[in-house]
């Protein structure tokens, strides 16, 4: 099934943690995969995202915790202070942003 994205929210747990901001975005440009495969201390899940956004802003350049909300409202939430999401920003005509993050499958 396809899942389009409908915002991202981001919080600074370096500076703000617990304070949720929406991200820019630019509609329908999101793209979300979940993987899960086996390993030996257990099942590893991997997620990779990528937007593109009109403009990027201070706070995303620092270490995260996402939530990602699709179009059916289903969210996924993923990023600790233990095990932070770090944003790779790349800068053309828009700023194509997008990270790949592993955390224990559980």
């Amino acid at each position: 099934m396809i899942k389009i994205i409908r915002t991202v929210f981001y919080c600074d747990l370096d500076n703000n943690p617990g304070k949720y901001y929406e991200s820019p975005m630019i509609p329908a440009s999101g793209r979300y995969k979940e993987t899960a495969t086996p390993e030996d201390s257990g099942r590893l899940k991997k997620i990779e995202l990528s937007y593109n956004a009109p403009y990027a802003t201070p706070g995303m350049k620092r270490n995260l915790a996402l939530v990602v909300v699709f179009d059916n409202g289903d969210r996924r939430s993923f990023g600790s202070a233990d095990l932070p999401v770090r944003l790779k920003l790349t800068e053309n005509n828009v700023i194509s942003i997008s990270c790949e993050y592993q955390m224990p499958d559980r």
